[in-house]
Parts: C-alpha cells; structure tokens; sequence
C-alpha cells in the first residue's frame, strides 16, 4: 500500500486523494486508484483542510494584571485594548496563506504537498508565504489531467516494453537450453557409436586370432599326419598298377565339388537417394555390423531416420530384426549382394 501512495504522490496526486483512492478500490493496485482518482478529478474541493489552516490562530489579549488603576488608568487599559485589537486585526490580514519553494517559487497550500513536492523535486528549502494559491481552472485541470494520462500510457508503455523485453531473453535462452540438449545428446549417441565400433573391431581381432589359431593347427596336424605317413604313402606308390583299357574306357562318374568356402562378403548398399556405397565384410559377420556402418556413413545429403531395415530386390526380402543376429553367409549374402535401405 504504502509503495502505491509513493506512486500516485509522485504522479501529482496529494496523499490523502492517493489514500482515498486506495480505499476505494479495495487497494487493487496502481491502475483502478489511478482511474477512480481521473474519475473524480472534479472532486477536489471535498478535502479536508490542511494542516496549516487548522493550525490555531494567535489572538492577542491584554494582560489584566498589569493594567494601571484610578481614572487615568481606565482610559490607558482602554486604550491598549483597542491598539490590542488593531494588532490582531492586521495578524489576521497577514497572516500565512501558503507555503513557498524558495528553489522554484511554487506555492502550496499543505504540508503534506510540500512533503511531495520535496520527494519529487529534491528541494528543501521552503518558507510561509502571504500569497494565496489560487484555484485551478478548467484549462488548467484538462492539462493536469492530460498531463497524469500521459504518464500513466508512458508507464504503460515501459512496462510492455519490459515485458517484451523478457520475453525474448526466456525465448533466447529457451532455444540455448534446446541447443546444448541436442548437441548433448549427438555427443553422447556418437560416443555411444564409437564404443560399439571399437567392440566391434576387437571382436574381430579375436575372431581373426581364432581363425589363425585354427589354421595353425590344421597346418601342424597335416605336417605331423604326412611326416607319419610319408614313407608308406611312397611304398604303396609303386604297387598301384595301370588302369586296364576296359576301365580307361569307361568315363569317370562325374564327382560332386565341394561347397567353396568365402571369408568376405562384398555388399553394395543403395541409400533412398540411389548413391550406392561398397564395402567389405567378413562372411561370419552379423547382419547388425552392417546396420552399424550404415548409421556411421549415412550420407549427408539423404535425410536421417533411425527406423530402417534392409531388402533384397531378387530374390525379394526384406530382413526382420530377427535377422540382425545371423551372420551374412547365413542369410545368402555371400560372396555379394545388393542391400536397399529402406524404412522398417
């Protein structure tokens, strides 16, 4: 409450206009006291008297006690009592009708609008004054009136700009905030994509010692099983005799081959904007390693989504999530294939 009076005292209104106002309303606010006060602008006759007119007024009497005796005297002490009253008439025609700025010149008629205009203005030095402050005219209140609308569109005005104002800061740092969440999120998918990649790539590492390791085996038994059965191998040699012409002459039955064996599977992968990318897998892989190249080298010009699979055009088929844990020479994509990207 007390902030609104400082308020309305500083826009030009006297404290007690400011108080009633604010009873008036219920004390809403700035806003209904200011508006019931331009309602009742025409309403300022009905304050009550300042502090200076209730003040008492001095009245000289004369002092009885000290009033001479005999017949002189009566005409002494009547003489005094009307020199008394002279003197309290001239008091009274002289006597202070405002209060003046001494910084400014301006007159007031109560304190408790020196006490305003001080706040407002700063000045401090005021004196009484014998000048009566003459009411305001039509003019003069239309001015005043205009004058306080003006300030309050202005306040107004300041206030929305303020508003405006922190509205677009909560905007601004709305979208950082949204920013720094995206680019969290892309840096902690790309570790996240990293760290599969480098599983990946030591599974291979152990799957290529495994395979080595095999190999090796294979290589020590075959040398161990020939160094053990090289020399009756070369003693049966001699003794195997020369096919006969009948057996020359009948055709050799035409003897299955064995299913070729592929480490590495070629696959050419077609994007939705028909580029297609090559790159080399091992056969034993599985279908999620190439899921996983694709998401690290989608090409910048396609659009990203997250939901895709994969299909074969001849024969068609599209692979299901199932899929993605068989690996490629399983699911007939040895030695190459062509694999279309497409949504799920």
């Amino acid at each position: 409450m007390s902030s609104t009076i400082s308020f309305l005292t500083e826009m030009g209104f006297s404290k007690l206009r400011a108080e009633r106002a604010i009873v008036a309303t219920n004390n809403q606010g700035v806003e209904p006291a200011m508006e019931w006060l331009l309602a009742h602008s025409e309403d300022m006759d009905t304050e009550v008297p300042s502090e200076v007119d209730s003040q008492p007024r001095l009245q000289l009497r004369p002092e009885a006690d000290s009033a001479p005796t005999g017949a002189s005297g009566v005409s002494e002490t009547t003489t005094d009592t009307a020199n008394t009253t002279d003197i309290a008439e001239t008091g009274e025609a002289e006597k202070m009708k405002s209060l003046r700025c001494d910084d400014c010149g301006k007159l007031f008629t109560r304190e408790i609008d020196v006490e305003a205009h001080a706040i407002k203005s700063g000045h401090q030095k005021f004196s009484e004054s014998t000048e009566e402050v003459m009411p305001m005219t039509e003019e003069e209140k239309k001015e005043s009136l205009r004058n306080i609308e003006e300030k309050i569109k202005k306040r107004r005005e300041e206030r929305e700009e303020l508003e405006k104002k922190k509205q677009l800061e909560n905007e601004k740092l709305r979208r950082k905030q949204g920013k720094e969440i995206i680019s969290n999120k892309a840096r902690f998918q790309e570790k996240e994509m990293k760290e599969l990649a480098e599983e990946r790539r030591k599974e291979k590492v152990a799957e290529k010692a495994a395979r080595q390791r095999v190999k090796d085996l294979i290589e020590k038994d075959k040398k161990e099983r020939k160094e053990k059965f090289g020399h009756e191998g070369a003693a049966l040699e001699p003794a195997t005799t020369a096919p006969s012409p009948v057996e020359q002459c009948v055709p050799p039955t035409q003897t299955q081959q064995p299913k070729k064996e592929y480490d590495m599977c070629k696959l050419q992968l077609r994007f939705p904007s028909g580029k297609p990318v090559v790159h080399e897998f091992s056969a034993r892989e599985q279908l999620a390693a190439v899921r996983l190249y694709v998401q690290m080298n989608w090409p910048p010009e396609v659009d990203t989504f997250e939901d895709f699979t994969f299909m074969t055009s001849f024969p068609k088929r599209v692979y299901s999530t199932d899929d993605m844990e068989k690996p490629l020479n399983e699911l007939g994509l040895v030695p190459a294939a062509v694999l279309i990207v497409t949504r799920h």
